[in-house]
């Protein structure tokens, strides 16, 4: 216990950067089937904020019974409302399995990095629960996007699509892209419970979309070599257009493969030089980049510096290849 230092072992929480004072635009509610759940109370566009949350606790566990004594440790820090709340969250393991202070931990635990841009292979993961993200349900098909920000030391929840007011809010538990047998491995052996979203009940043709999609990153790497080429094929267009259809139908907006897409999209739009009004064409695809890149923390600054870097690009491709010909 002499080895962790107060900075590794917290139980306090800092300010939020969103205003406190500001109405929430989200409710917890009894979910059908899963206990307590997050749902919208206003209808959310892609790239809206919902939560900003810093957690009960977060620290990076050693060892079993260092883990046990860490969690007693930070969970005695706590205020008696903190303490309240951890104790209300849910716990997917018996008594005879897991005390309860470790049941309800490992129950509603995220891994987080020290550092906003920790290389995973190298920092290891500390682990933070949170009193209301941490009630947001599992989907295979997340409607949100999870940010951790080390710097702030709070968790940002964002739509990653179109949500409803009324919609119940989602986040992945487990890599979205994994094999549905090992998805549901993961979350029956940890969370105790057997995943009932639309890619579970069909797992040979939701396996075999996301296959597809974690191998498109090579073919969709280097929009400039195309665009320096030639224009774009319609089979490239149509491939790409069937990619966007795939994330769009197994509901993986929240992942890289999304704005991967995107970007290929608005690039080829501009080249081809489809109508600027048209939702498919440029401007409507870089409206849609643009909140799945600000969903993901990218700063409005770092959005418009990456965007007329693309158009730059896009520009100098078109004019040498007139000038080639």
């Amino acid at each position: 216990m002499d080895k962790h230092n107060d900075e590794e072992i917290r139980g306090d929480t800092v300010e939020l950067d969103s205003d406190p004072q500001a109405p929430k635009v989200y409710r917890i509610q009894a979910i059908p089937s899963k206990g307590l759940g997050v749902v919208a109370a206003i209808d959310l566009a892609p790239g809206d904020l919902i939560i900003v949350e810093s957690p009960l606790f977060l620290f990076r566990p050693e060892g079993a019974m260092i883990y046990k004594d860490l969690l007693q440790r930070a969970f005695d820090k706590l205020d008696d409302g903190k303490k309240e709340a951890f104790m209300k969250l849910d716990n997917a393991h018996p008594e005879t399995e897991y005390p309860p202070l470790v049941g309800i931990f490992n129950t509603n635990a995220y891994d987080v990095q020290k550092s906003d841009h920790a290389d995973s292979d190298v920092d290891s993961p500390y682990i933070a629960v949170f009193n209301d993200i941490s009630r947001i349900n599992h989907s295979c098909s997340p409607n949100t996007i999870r940010l951790w920000r080390a710097s702030s030391s709070t968790m940002h929840i964002s739509a990653c699509r179109a949500i409803p007011a009324g919609t119940e809010l989602t986040t992945h538990y487990r890599d979205p892209l994994l094999p549905s047998s090992d998805r549901g491995a993961s979350l029956l052996a940890i969370y105790k419970f057997v995943c009932a979203c639309p890619a579970c009940l069909n797992p040979t043709a939701s396996d075999k979309a996301r296959l597809r999609l974690q191998q498109s990153r090579g073919r969709l790497a280097d929009v400039a070599a195309w665009a320096r080429a030639a224009p774009p094929s319609p089979e490239f267009l149509a491939d790409t257009l069937e990619l966007l259809g795939l994330v769009q139908e197994e509901g993986l907006e929240s992942q890289h493969v999304y704005g991967r897409v995107l970007r290929h999209l608005m690039c080829m739009s501009y080249v081809m030089g489809e109508g600027d009004g048209m939702a498919e064409g440029y401007e409507g695809y870089r409206r849609m980049l643009r909140a799945w890149r600000l969903a993901n923390g990218a700063e409005e600054e770092e959005v418009e510096r990456v965007e007329q870097a693309d158009v730059e690009m896009m520009r100098a491709a078109i004019s040498r290849r007139n000038t080639d010909s």
